[in-house]
C-alpha cells in the first residue's frame, strides 16, 4: 500500500524463469521469457500464506573453504572451521550443478616456480578446477581469479560429497590465506 492506497494488481517475472500474476484475492503462475518487473510503482506487502507450485530453478548457494596457515603441498580446505580431510565433505541435500569457482591466496616463499591449481571434489574425483602459474616476481604476491561454466556440465545427486582442494602441481613454494568459494545451482 501506498498513500493510503490499497494495491489491486500487478505482474512479475523473475529471471527468465516465473511469472507471478497477483490480483486482490489471489495469485496465477505461469511460465516467462523476458526479466521484467512492475509493481504500479506502490510499496507491496504480501501478508498471509504464499503458494509457488511448479519449480523454481535457479536457486543457489556458495560453498567456502580456506586455510590461513602456509601450506607447501596439496591440501584439502577448511570448511566451516573443519579441517577438510578427504572424508569430510559438504554433502548435497538436492541434485544441481557446480557453476562457478573463485579464489585469493598470497605466495609467501618460492623454490620452484610452476602451476598451483583450486579445484572442486565430488566424492573424492576432481571435477572442475582453476590454474594459476606462479613466476618469480617478488613476494608476498597475491593471487585472484574465478572460472564459470553452464549449468548441466558437472553435475551432482543429493548425497554427493563436495569438497575444495588446492593443488600443487609443479609449483614448489609456501602458500597461505587461501579463501575460496564454489558456487552451485539446485535443480529445483
Amino acid at each position: 500500500m501506498a498513500g493510503g492506497n490499497a494495491w489491486t494488481g500487478g505482474w512479475c517475472r523473475i529471471r527468465n524463469i516465473v511469472e507471478l500474476h497477483f490480483r486482490k484475492g489471489g495469485a496465477t503462475i505461469q511460465n516467462s521469457s523476458p526479466s521484467q518487473l512492475n509493481f504500479n510503482e506502490f510499496d507491496n506487502v504480501f501478508a498471509g500464506n504464499i503458494k509457488i507450485t511448479g519449480e523454481m530453478k535457479g536457486a543457489r548457494l556458495l560453498l567456502s573453504g580456506g586455510y590461513d596457515s602456509s601450506i607447501t603441498s596439496t591440501t584439502s580446505l577448511n570448511q566451516a572451521h573443519v579441517n577438510s580431510a578427504t572424508d569430510y565433505n559438504y554433502i548435497m541435500s538436492r541434485a544441481g550443478s557446480i557453476t562457478d569457482l573463485s579464489v585469493f591466496f598470497r605466495i609467501t616463499a618460492i623454490t620452484t616456480p610452476g602451476d598451483v591449481r583450486i579445484g572442486v571434489f565430488k566424492n573424492n574425483v576432481e571435477v572442475f578446477s582453476k590454474i594459476f602459474t606462479i613466476q618469480p616476481n617478488g613476494l608476498p604476491q597475491h593471487k585472484h581469479g574465478y572460472k564459470t561454466q553452464n549449468r548441466n556440465f558437472d553435475t551432482f545427486e543429493a548425497g554427493d560429497g563436495i569438497r575444495l582442494v588446492f593443488t600443487f602441481d609443479t609449483f614448489a613454494g609456501s602458500i597461505n590465506k587461501i579463501i575460496a568459494l564454489c558456487g552451485i545451482q539446485f535443480d529445483t
